[in-house]
């Protein structure tokens, strides 16, 4: 789990590095295996310098990363790439809400957070903060974006994270402070489907979750009560 720690840090604070030549670059993306390159959401292509690493990474179909990044004359790629940070995105289809008959029970209630979500095309990045039994050592659970067809329109998209979890989470009293995790998963969800057929312009995008209210005694734990929350986001398609 140290590494799942890790990326909240390096999201919410961004790492810090010395640039060493005027030409250096400090990149903090996901970024999608390709051909045994990694390529940004944006089509500039990285080659990563250290070939053990490169093994590793090129594994993962999608990894949020962060390193330093140079000029390249190769014709196949704009980049050579030394990772620092460099963490497996889990990639997966949104869920569309008039195909679920039982959603709590498909889907799950669990609280989870969204620490941190940001939209490059064609994807809905997030950084999601879930709890539970430190005597599972791990999440044991299932995070799904659901796409609300119902209320959603050309110009506004409407999505609820949803977490089926199984084991003890926080909002289970039997569960001690002293027992409890906290750990953040990335996630990337392609949402291009759901725009409207050659739309152009700005959208908003909506996406609400459940998480736990802040402790009012101790601010360093959420408190065991559940509340929704809700984040806006402005989107421009070109």
């Amino acid at each position: 789990m140290k590494k799942i720690f890790i990326a909240l840090a390096v999201l919410l604070g961004l790492a810090s590095c010395k640039i060493e030549r005027d030409l250096s670059v400090v990149v903090q993306e996901m970024m999608n295996s390709q051909s045994g390159l990694l390529v940004n959401d944006l089509g500039v292509k990285y080659s990563i310098t250290d070939q053990s690493e490169a093994n590793s990474i090129l594994k993962h179909q999608r990894v949020f990363l962060t390193g330093l990044a140079e000029p390249s004359e190769s014709a196949t790629y704009d980049y050579t790439l030394e990772p620092y940070e460099w963490f497996a995105v889990t990639v997966q289809d949104c869920v569309k809400k008039s195909t679920v008959e039982d959603i709590d029970a498909t889907l799950g209630t669990a609280p989870a957070d969204v620490s941190h979500a940001w939209i490059q095309a064609p994807y809905i990045n997030i950084l999601s903060t879930v709890s539970f039994d430190s005597a599972n050592d791990s999440f044991d659970g299932e995070l799904n974006l659901m796409f609300d067809d119902e209320r959603s329109t050309e110009t506004d998209l409407y999505f609820v994270l949803k977490n089926k979890q199984t084991g003890k989470t926080w909002e289970d009293e039997t569960l001690s402070p002293e027992k409890v995790a906290f750990g953040a998963i990335f996630l990337s969800f392609p949402f291009d489907q759901y725009l409207a057929p050659g739309f152009k312009g700005e959208i908003n995008v909506t996406i609400d979750w459940r998480w736990f209210d802040p402790n009012p005694i101790d601010e360093s734990l959420p408190y065991r009560s559940v509340s929704d929350k809700q984040g806006k986001y402005t989107v421009t398609i070109n």
